[in-house]
């Protein structure tokens, strides 16, 4: 059965008779060779809980999720699948099957769950578990004054032992953070650190373990096997910006178990009009070689792109461009990774970077883009969602926020737009907004009424995201001021998704 056909049978099955009763319904299905995986989901958003199944195939086996989350007196439970991991420091998660009942309070968290413990499979088009042990295991994070959040977990599942902690600190220009313990019974550290003295100069540092699965195929060269591997990469450096000019420097080191590798980097951009002009060096113990590249705004909505390498005493050449508008955005250009597990004999890789993404009417998305894996590998996903309007309308369109009928009246609003880095709008993102819970549609964005044109608070929520993945904020305003609608700002939020 194909996860085409799958996703089928999962809208005919489970969306349409929960979307007679659902507020909102929101669709998904794709497919990836990130690790050959494909398949479709359904969230089922009601006033008091959310229905959420996937099904799909993935490394060519059937995996399936399901899970329904709602209030009880003081806590959060969620039946079915869900997840412990920290929202800071690392991208670790433990995926669970069964009961987790989370509460919080003005500065602490505490989540209890009891089940079964596998394996996580997470994508933009489904989420499942595979459950190999019977678990136990709960998170506590508690915020301490002068910015300091400190997090711990603890997860028994059969004869392996995950324990750890995190902490978290902000200051001024300062932000840092890391994790360290026992992950399935084996030692590990994570963390990353930047600061920024002056507006116009910056130094960071990380380290980050990677786990991802890849199929081996045995000596005799007969069947393959799924097996896991596991890459450290650490990285230094820092960055200035000058009068337009911009410098920028690095030094990285990958490990693999007994293998390690390393390399430099050291950069520049400046912008004269509307021309950007990058070069860069790379170095390793393999050589070095340069890359150059000019692109030029044509319009409000196109440019393009030349991509220059120098490598061996030769120059190449390739080309790229973007374009830009409502219904449309799709670019084609080159990166450089550093790939420590790269088959190739630098870790330094140049791969072709594809991204398009569709806006269509009713709410629907369609994405396609590139992935470069640990090893240099190129993978590509294509995925698409709708939101569909249930017969149980919302105040808020786009964030489904259930609110009373004086709301309904309200003159004022705040307008707000979630995005990641590369300026993807985040459907599902959850967003505090005074006392209403707004979750933002396919194109990012949401919005809550007000009566009164009064300053609210505003907070960010990533535990409770609809999307999948383990989410942090990187940027977003305290507060914000309700306006009249057609003269209402939109409040500006990134957020970035913790990468496995």
């Amino acid at each position: 059965m194909t996860a085409q056909s799958l996703f089928l049978c999962l809208l005919l099955l489970l969306a349409l008779p929960g979307a007679s009763h659902a507020q909102v319904v929101e669709l998904k299905g794709g497919d990836s060779s990130v690790v050959d995986a494909g398949g479709g989901s359904v969230v089922l958003h009601f006033p008091n809980s959310t229905e959420t199944f996937g099904v799909g195939i993935a490394n060519g086996q059937l995996h399936w999720g399901a899970s329904s989350s709602f209030s009880w007196q003081q806590w959060r439970l969620t039946a079915g699948d869900d997840y412990l991991g920290f929202t800071v420091g690392t991208g670790l998660v433990v995926p669970l099957r069964g009961l987790t009942a989370e509460r919080k309070w003005e500065k602490q968290k505490l989540t209890l769950f009891a089940g079964a413990a596998g394996q996580f499979y997470s994508f933009p088009f489904f989420s499942a578990t595979s459950v190999n042990h019977f678990g136990t295991g709960a998170f506590y994070q508690l915020k301490l004054p002068h910015g300091l959040d400190f997090s711990t977990m603890g997860v028994i599942v059969g004869s392996q032992h995950t324990a750890s902690g995190a902490l978290h600190y902000v200051w001024k220009g300062l932000d840092a953070s890391g994790a360290a313990g026992l992950l399935q019974s084996q030692p590990f550290e994570n963390g990353s650190i930047s600061y920024k003295p002056i507006k116009s100069l910056s130094f960071f540092a990380t380290r980050q373990t990677y786990f991802f699965d890849v199929n081996q195929t045995p000596a005799g060269g007969t069947g393959s096997s799924l097996v896991q591997e596991q890459s450290t990469i650490s990285s230094v450096g820092g960055s200035a910006n000058l009068r337009g000019l911009s410098l920028n420097a690095s030094a990285l080191t990958g490990t693999s178990g007994a293998n390690q590798v390393s390399g430099q980097t050291f950069g520049g951009a400046i912008h004269p009009g509307p021309v950007a002009i990058t070069a860069s060096y790379y170095r390793s113990a393999y050589g070095g070689f340069v890359t150059s590249s000019f692109t030029e705004k044509l319009t409000r909505r196109w440019s393009v792109s030349e991509f220059l390498t120098y490598s061996q005493g030769r120059w190449t050449s390739n080309y790229g461009g973007s374009f830009t508008s409502n219904r449309l955005t799709a670019s084609v250009g080159y990166l450089t990774y550093f790939a420590p597990l790269s088959s190739g004999p630098s870790p330094f890789q140049q791969t072709i970077s594809v991204s398009l993404s569709w806006q269509l009417p009713h709410s629907t998305t369609v994405t396609l883009a590139t992935n470069t894996l640990p090893n240099g590998a190129v993978r590509w996903s294509t995925y698409g969602n709708s939101y569909v309007q249930g017969p149980l309308q919302a105040t808020n369109v786009a964030g489904q926020a259930h609110t009373n009928q004086t709301t309904l009246t309200a003159k004022f609003i705040v307008r707000g737009m979630v995005k990641d880095p590369s300026g993807t709008p985040v459907a599902g993102a959850a967003v505090l907004v005074g006392k209403e819970t707004a979750f933002t549609d396919s194109d990012g964005t949401f919005f809550v009424r007000f009566r009164k044109e009064n300053a609210v608070p505003i907070k960010v929520v990533p535990g409770d995201f609809r999307a999948p993945g383990n989410w942090h904020v990187i940027s977003a305003p305290d507060t914000a001021m309700p306006e009249p609608k057609d003269k209402a700002t939109v409040v500006n939020i990134e957020v970035s998704q913790d990468r496995l």
